[in-house]
């Protein structure tokens, strides 16, 4: 009894967390992975699970990725509530990915994937994010699909 206590209270029902060392990748589903920039705090999967969710050492950014059965461009669009800030970017990630990227105060939501495989990243902050856009950039890097 007390063994299940201590994997329902460290576990949380499916969710393990870690501090990233920013080498290891974790898994988000069966063929998609990101490598967290390292002392980022990392929750979230287990086999089966399509969503991580990760945050800054300092604990200002918060963000969740997760898989979405769209193009980059269709699921940045339906990542939002209302319509997407006019402003947005489409660019090419060093990895070869599409991303689809933009800003709106201290909510920042990018789609990254390929033809028929995309991963949503939707990062919030408790104060104005632009500060931490290098560190976002650095998430989005880290994101491998195949």
């Amino acid at each position: 009894m007390l063994v299940m206590l201590v994997w329902v209270v460290v576990d949380g029902w499916g969710s393990v967390r870690r501090t990233a060392d920013g080498v290891t990748p974790t898994d988000i589903g069966a063929k998609t992975a990101v490598v967290v920039p390292a002392g980022w705090e990392v929750s979230g999967t287990r086999i089966g699970k399509d969503t991580v969710d990760v945050s800054t050492p300092d604990g200002v950014l918060t963000a969740t990725l997760r898989i979405v059965p769209a193009e980059p461009t269709v699921g940045y669009a339906e990542a939002w509530d209302a319509a997407p800030p006019a402003q947005f970017r489409t660019e090419i990630l060093a990895s070869g990915l599409a991303v689809v990227h933009g800003l709106d105060g201290r909510r920042f939501v990018a789609a990254v994937g390929a033809e028929g495989s995309t991963v949503l990243v939707d990062a919030q902050a408790v104060q104005d994010l632009s500060g931490y856009l290098p560190a976002l950039a650095e998430l989005l890097e880290g994101i491998r699909v195949s």
